[in-house]
């Protein structure tokens, strides 16, 4: 439904994810989700644990924001590892960032790290 009135919602869609992004709000219309109950991983007590859909408005704006976040930034200022990109490999990542600490570690460098696990995200 949304191709087929593309060309009449392009420009509020943009204009609601710009506003979106300059405000950094999300507006709460497109916060509603609706849980299916097919089963993840987890405990099964948990809702977090369940499938569940969003609108798609909300999907195309959270693409877009991911895109301009990773397109934009991570790989503009060089912040991800091989593993966290496309066709590179975990065993890649974990090499060159394990050597790269050691080598800081040589240097007298200070090393610090932040790990996000997003598996249920997917």
């Amino acid at each position: 439904m949304i191709k087929v009135c593309g060309d009449y919602i392009t420009v509020p869609l943009s204009s609601v994810i710009n506003k979106s992004i300059s405000q950094a709000t999300f507006p709460h219309t497109l916060k509603n989700v609706f849980v299916i109950p097919i089963y993840k991983s987890g405990p099964k007590s948990d809702p977090n644990n369940y499938r569940s859909i969003l609108p798609t408005i909300s999907k195309i704006i959270k693409r877009h924001v991911a895109t301009q976040l990773f397109d934009n930034y991570l790989k503009q200022h060089n912040l991800l590892y091989a593993g966290f990109r496309e066709y590179y490999s975990c065993c890649t990542a974990l090499l060159k960032l394990i050597d790269s600490w050691l080598t800081d570690i040589d240097n007298g460098k200070c090393i610090g790290a932040i790990f996000l696990d997003l598996k249920k995200s997917f």
